[in-house]
């Protein structure tokens, strides 16, 4: 499926109304639901919404029922009140599952939702059939020193404000290699969404997970690749300014049923700034025949 036809479905998919919502352990969450075929969970990145994946559940629902959901104090789902740990996070999608009756699925994790992907199958590993992790979080301690300094108190809400309030079109083309490659429209759906998430949620997860050196010690899930038993698809960007690829690359060969696709000309989003490659690749792997 080309670029055109991808956004004639998401604009259809929009005018009919974006999503459904459930409740899962008190928190009103959104999510979409589309598809046939064996279940397939999308988790997206920090701060991010279901909108992120608009140009990859088309192409994927054709062989999957898809479910796409706004986490916790994103997007449109209400906010999460506690302390957002990895213990949190499982517990909420063992529920969202039950809720939506899925005993096991694979999971596509952006970024952060790569690294919930990761807790997940290593916490869960009866409801995992397989892992496809985006430019993910976890892999390495290192975390750029704007999120370790929006982890501090009081200087977090200064810094986050401001980021917040700059311009978003600008903060956003640099998630991206080659914005130029992004459609407009890809663009503007990205935009008019980033506003949703509040800050009181963003400063909440850093304070909780990362410190002044990255990311705490029981973040960081590079040692237990090892033990992770779903096949693992690693996917990401070469020229990622979130996590560089010289950081986190030395975790690809600790998973011991892992495929690596990397993106030379492609910054922290390739299912976004790659969606056509990216689309067949993921869907080649979550295809293939089960190992024996």
């Amino acid at each position: 499926m080309d670029i055109g036809g991808i956004i004639s479905e998401v604009t259809a998919t929009a005018d009919s109304g974006y999503g459904e919502y459930v409740t899962v352990q008190g928190i009103r969450t959104r999510y979409l639901a589309t598809g046939d075929g064996p279940p397939l969970i999308l988790l997206h990145g920090f701060g991010s919404f279901i909108e992120s994946w608009a140009l990859n559940v088309p192409p994927l629902r054709h062989h999957h029922r898809v479910y796409v959901i706004d986490m916790p104090g994103h997007g449109l789902s209400g906010k999460y009140n506690g302390v957002y740990t990895p213990a949190f996070i499982t517990d909420f999608t063992r529920g969202l599952m039950d809720a939506l009756g899925i005993g096991r699925a694979s999971f596509i994790g952006h970024s952060l939702g790569g690294l919930v992907s990761l807790y997940i199958a290593f916490s869960l590993p009866a409801r995992v059939e397989r892992l496809v992790l985006v430019n993910s979080a976890g892999l390495s301690a290192e975390m750029p020193r704007l999120y370790r300094l929006c982890a501090l108190p009081g200087l977090g809400r200064i810094l986050m404000n401001t980021v917040m309030s700059r311009s978003l079109k600008k903060g956003m083309r640099r998630l991206f290699h080659n914005s130029s490659a992004v459609s407009p429209r890809m663009l503007d759906i990205l935009i008019e969404n980033s506003h949703q998430t509040a800050v009181d949620t963003l400063l909440q997860l850093l304070r909780r997970n990362v410190g002044l050196t990255g990311l705490k010690p029981d973040i960081v899930m590079a040692d237990k690749l090892p033990q992770i038993e779903a096949p693992i698809l690693f996917v990401h960007g070469a020229r990622d300014r979130v996590f560089p690829i010289s950081q986190v690359a030395p975790a690809f060969a600790l998973a011991p049923r892992s495929e690596v696709m990397v993106f030379d000309d492609c910054g922290h989003c390739p299912h976004i700034e790659q969606a056509i490659v990216f689309n067949e690749r993921v869907a080649a792997f979550l295809d293939a025949a089960p190992e024996r």
